[in-house]
Parts: C-alpha cells; structure tokens; sequence
C-alpha cells in the first residue's frame, strides 16, 4: 500500500523546498564564476622589446691629452638597436634593457701641431637603459641610460682617409632622452626621442682649464616591436 504523508508533513516539505530553491540557484552561478575565474588567462602585453632607429648626432669637442689633440666634432648619422625587458608590473610602460648606438662616419676638425685638418671619425655608445612610456595613443617617453661611448677610426679626409692617432678611446656616458611616441598596435609602437647625454674624457695630459665633458645631441626616430606575451594571469 502507498504510504500517506500526513497533511501537515507535506506542508512542511513544500515549505522547506521553496525555501531552499533560492539558496541553491544562488550558489551554483557563484561556484561557476570562481571557477572560470581562477582558470590561468595568457597576457596579450609583449614580455621583451625590440627598438630599431637611425637619427643625427651631434657632439662638441673632445680634448685628448694622450695624443695633444683636438677633436672638433660635427654631426653624422646615427643607427640604434635596443632590447628591453617589460617590467610593466612595477609600472605601468616601464621597461630596463640594453641600447647600441653607432655613428660610422662623424664629421670632425682634427687638430694637432701640423694644424688644422678635415677628418671622420666612428662613434659607437653601448648603454644600459630604463624607459618610461606607454598606454594607447600618443605617449610620452622618457629614456634614463648610461654607459660607455668608444671613439675610434679616426681618418684624415685631405690624406686618402689615411688613420690618425688614436686608434680608439672610450669614455663614461649618461643622459636623458625624452619625446613622444604613437602606439599603433600592441606590439608596435613608433617614437620621436630627442636625447641630451654628456661624456667624460681623462684629464691625463690636459692643462687645469681644460675642459673634459662634452655634450652628445642625438634627435632619432624609432620603431618598437614586441616578442612574446607575459606570464599566464589569474
């Protein structure tokens, strides 16, 4: 025989499922959207940085005690390359890397006891770099680097590009570069940086009014790439 519930049992039983219905409906979304959020999420921001451009350098005069001479500069071409590793989780388009510049054909006066001479001269800087910029649009970009900038291949115009002393010399270099960037896509960003750098010569050889800063002017365009994506995110 089927067994009867009680009217007043039933009752109870209808009351405690409609009472519980709503509880459970409101747990289930609530347990599917933790889960779906805890699930790892791959970034789509580029990890690494890769920065090509050209520009113009121009720099003042470099006196060189060792050799007796003057180092009249001019301006020449630029080429730069950098790498630069995103640290966009201490900031927000913050970035520290390693820049490469190189100007293989500076225009200079070289000056020494047979007077007055038309020359070139190679340029080449090697720095460690920490860039501030980012975000969609137009951006500002700042660019805190320093390093060491090598003189070298120094070649008298009027004498077959016959070489001049000294064979290379290397000083201490640092500066500041600031301009404005574009952002075409996430992984490619375009820029116009002008930097402002000074170096230091040795004094070795130099009289006391001697001067042994020189300033560094490079206006550069820039095109930026990203590689890889960032670690997965929760």
């Amino acid at each position: 025989m089927p067994v009867r519930v009680p009217p007043t049992s039933r009752s109870r039983a209808v009351r405690a499922l409609l009472v519980a219905l709503p509880l459970v409906a409101a747990l289930l979304p609530a347990q599917a959207d933790a889960q779906i959020l805890s699930l790892p999420r791959r970034s789509r921001e580029p990890q690494v940085w890769v920065q090509g451009g050209a520009g113009l350098l121009q720099l003042g005069v470099v006196q060189d005690g060792r050799t007796g001479t003057d180092w009249v500069f001019s301006q020449g071409a630029q080429y730069r390359a950098s790498l630069e590793y995103d640290l966009g989780r201490l900031g927000r388009g913050l970035a520290a890397g390693l820049t490469v510049g190189h100007a293989p054909n500076v225009a200079l006066v070289y000056v020494d006891e047979a007077g007055d001479r038309d020359a070139h001269a190679a340029v080449t800087s090697v720095m460690g770099l920490v860039r501030i910029g980012g975000g969609q649009g137009l951006h500002q970009v700042i660019e805190i680097q320093g390093g060491i900038v090598r003189f070298s291949d120094f070649r008298d115009d009027d004498d077959g590009d016959a070489a001049l002393p000294p064979e290379a010399d290397a000083d201490f270099i640092f500066g500041l570069g600031y301009g404005f960037g574009l952002t075409l896509n996430e992984r490619l960003h375009v820029a116009l940086v002008q930097d402002y750098m000074q170096s230091f010569h040795q004094r070795e050889g130099l009289g006391n009014g001697a001067r042994t800063n020189t300033t560094h002017y490079v206006t550069r365009l820039q095109m930026r790439f990203g590689l890889g994506s960032k670690p997965a995110v929760r």
